[in-house]
């Protein structure tokens, strides 16, 4: 049985240690040098709550413990013009699409969230969770220095979570990692968190995107405060911009000094396991691939890539098969995130980039981890043609207490994971 070794630092990291013990019976020796990772507020998709839920945290404890806040799905605005939006609900299907809908265009609210499939909360509260219940796992050594890949390492499985440093595998003969740049132009995203001023206008129950002349401008409201970023390609300097939009919304001055700056490169590996030495290597996280944040995309490779590795570790998945789907999810993500672009109206320097785009760049794929039906709410989106979601005689057959009432104004029980009205209890 191989040893496994995990490099690395931030959530990557910590969710390949929490889910690998669980699931497979190798020791574990985990390279940590002491860092404090970037906390930008992390917004999911549909399938990463059920992996939180393998390595036992579940929506309470996200709601509880980690300022979680419910994701019905995302807000686009100015995408196409200013002042048009649309938006990507989150469900499995239309009756689902349909009512998200109607939650996040009406302020109305559901009385209950049992079956909420995506939230938002803090990154790094979840690394604090996951330190208390690493106390307790046998199989674990954690050893607060870099791990240094050499010719002496041998037999072992290596998980480089290293972030956009790739520690490991950027050294291995005949790696190579493609840039996706030509495609996808945003690399670099100016971040601020900032408490509420205004929580029925600020905080709601979706992710929104707002597009400007140089970029967008993500929301992502947590349980006391909010992460506001602007996604941009540095060849437009927008942070005098986005410390202006800051102040306006937030009603007071913000100090330049505060916004973190997090740079980022689009692209990902030739290949996902490496094998080398008699060593597994695989990439795991950002040491792996990374696309800009229009979609929420981060996590779900991250969690993707791990169970799939898993899989290969314990022989039910060939390497093969693992670096095949790999690349054809990030690829086809590529494509859906492009889609968000093209159909603009927008005549801005920063805009024009996408005009010439070749189609065979954003044209759907099948078998890729988003669906024709994803495809078809951004399409009819950005073509003006939502409408036909709008709720209809759905809130009638499947008997929705819907409640008109700010999302702001409610509270979440952790222990019920129930919605309680702030402002009457006994509504």
């Amino acid at each position: 049985m191989k040893p496994i070794i995990v490099v690395g630092t931030g959530t990557a990291a910590y969710l390949t240690v929490a889910y690998l013990h669980k699931y497979l019976p190798n020791h574990i020796t985990w390279y940590r040098p002491g860092s404090e990772p970037i906390g930008v507020g992390e917004a999911t998709t549909p399938g990463v709550l059920d992996f939180l839920k393998k390595i036992d945290i579940d929506e309470r404890a996200v709601i509880r413990d980690l300022d979680g806040t419910i994701k019905l799905g995302i807000r686009f605005e100015d995408f196409v013009r200013p002042d048009q939006h649309f938006y990507h609900p989150f469900g499995f299907g239309r009756d689902d699409h349909a009512v998200n809908m109607e939650l996040m265009e009406e302020d109305s609210i559901l009385s209950d969230f049992s079956n909420v499939q995506a939230v938002h909360f803090d990154i790094v509260k979840i690394l604090e969770v996951l330190d208390k219940k690493f106390v307790n796992f046998e199989r674990l050594t954690i050893i607060d220095k870099f791990f240094e890949y050499n010719k002496n390492t041998k037999d072992s499985i290596i998980i480089d979570s290293s972030g956009f440093t790739r520690a490991v595998v950027k050294d291995l003969p005949d790696f190579e990692f493609i840039d996706f740049t030509n495609k996808i132009q945003n690399n670099q995203a100016l971040v601020y968190r900032g408490k509420y001023t205004d929580l029925c206008k600020q905080k709601k129950p979706f992710t929104t995107m707002k597009a400007t002349n140089n970029g967008y401008i993500w929301h992502i409201p947590l349980r006391d405060k909010i992460s506001i970023g602007y996604v941009h390609s540095s060849k437009f300097p927008v942070k005098q911009e986005f410390v202006e939009y800051l102040t306006q919304y937030f009603g007071h001055t913000v100090d330049a000094d505060d916004i973190s700056t997090v740079k980022m490169t689009s692209g990902r590996n030739n290949k996902n396991i490496y094998e080398h030495n008699g060593n597994i290597i695989a990439g795991v996280g950002l040491s792996n691939s990374f696309i800009e944040p229009m979609e929420s995309t981060g996590l779900y490779f991250t969690i993707n890539i791990i169970e799939s590795l898993a899989e290969v570790i314990q022989g039910s998945r060939t390497v093969d098969q693992h670096n095949n789907r790999a690349k054809f999810n990030y690829d086809s993500t590529v494509n859906f995130i492009i889609k968000h672009y093209v159909h603009t109206e927008r005549t801005s320097d920063y805009w024009k980039f996408f005009h010439n785009i070749p189609t065979e760049w954003y044209e759907w794929k099948t078998n890729g981890c988003w669906l024709e039906e994803n495809w078809r709410l951004v399409e009819d989106g950005l073509l003006d043609r939502q409408q036909e979601y709008k709720v209809t005689d759905i809130k009638k057959q499947i008997n929705l207490k819907l409640k008109k009432v700010p999302f702001a104004s409610y509270e979440v029980d952790p222990e019920k994971y129930t919605i309680n009205s702030v402002l009457d209890r006994d509504i």
